[in-house]
């Protein structure tokens, strides 16, 4: 809530700027696709059209009178000419949705996606359970809200019957290691059993940019809640790619025939590489930094090449001068 009053108080053109900032953040960690849902998602999507990232963009949901709000953003996404972005519809506060809420997102989900974030902490899953009588996830099967286009983040507190329903509707799940350890959730996302019932699970930060240190905590955190190393460094490098392109339907995350010539370029040579393991991938994953990232290919088009940061630095400054006069 207090991220949203701050969003609002900056406006639209600061919004905008520091959009374009947080993007070029993600370039240098090697990201060629976000997905972000805000108050601002026009300026968003704004921002990463000018600079050439693939973005799925929306407003962020949070129940009531918002939805007509909500409604308008995602038309005027849709008219945004670009094959580069996609509108979505993020629902953050789900205890506060009425039932003619999820019956509005339900028709939604026909032509988009929407994103909730569902079980991140073990009082929501009590709050919820204690009111409505089910868990979140049998809930919003309830109302029809799983399907093909559902994409739910965090999941941590899920039981192992939501997971056998998320199976049967073809939902996608999004892991944010990182922002659950930092906000002590406590939970657990059972990636392996995900994983073997053939549930996609994709890798997200929920607020950070280094998708290199996202996929470090995504084996460390899985590898201490099983008690076992059997989680690999392939399968970070996955949720981080080749997922990711399914859940955001680009037939991105894969270097492939008649798949978009997305690249990241690394520095091979980097001195904390070395000695650079026959297994290139896990050296990637465990060793990797964004300090390697030497140049970002979109569509097969340079959108990012580490001897710009100098000028981007100088354009932060600048800029977050500006968000600081503000909000003083």
């Amino acid at each position: 809530r207090r991220i949203f009053k701050i969003e609002k108080k900056l406006g639209s053109k600061l919004i905008y700027l520091i959009s374009k900032l947080a993007i070029y953040g993600m370039l240098s960690t090697g990201t060629t696709i976000f997905t972000t849902t805000c108050l601002y998602p026009l300026e968003v999507a704004k921002a990463a059209s000018d600079i050439g990232v693939r973005a799925v963009v929306g407003p962020a949901f949070r129940g009531g009178c918002m939805f007509e709000e909500s409604y308008k953003l995602l038309r005027e996404l849709k008219m945004i000419k670009s094959h580069k972005i996609k509108p979505a519809l993020g629902v953050y506060f789900f205890l506060s949705c009425s039932s003619d809420d999820l019956s509005a997102i339900r028709d939604l989900l026909e032509n988009m996606h929407v994103y909730f974030h569902v079980s991140e902490t073990r009082r929501e899953v009590y709050e919820f359970k204690k009111t409505h009588g089910v868990f979140p996830v049998e809930y919003l099967d309830k109302f029809g809200l799983l399907t093909a286009r559902t994409r739910l983040v965090h999941l941590g507190w899920a039981t192992s019957w939501e997971l056998e329903i998320i199976k049967n509707r073809g939902a996608s799940v999004i892991h944010c290691p990182t922002s659950d350890m930092i906000f002590a959730t406590g939970g657990f996302l059972p990636f392996k059993e995900m994983s073997r019932s053939g549930i996609v699970v994709g890798l997200g930060t929920d607020g950070g940019l280094d998708m290199f240190e996202e996929m470090r905590s995504f084996i460390l955190l899985q590898r201490n809640n099983y008690l076992d190393i059997g989680v690999k460094a392939l399968d970070a490098l996955r949720a981080a790619t080749i997922e990711g392109g399914k859940i955001t339907e680009w037939k991105a995350g894969r270097i492939a025939v008649n798949s978009p010539a997305d690249l990241v370029l690394v520095d091979a040579e980097s001195i904390h590489l070395q000695p650079l393991n026959k297994n290139v991938l896990q050296s990637l994953v465990y060793l990797g930094s964004r300090v390697d990232v030497d140049m970002v290919i979109i569509d097969g088009k340079i959108v990012y090449q580490k001897e710009d940061m100098p000028k981007i630095r100088e354009e932060t400054s600048r800029i977050l001068g500006e968000v600081k006069a503000r909000l003083s």
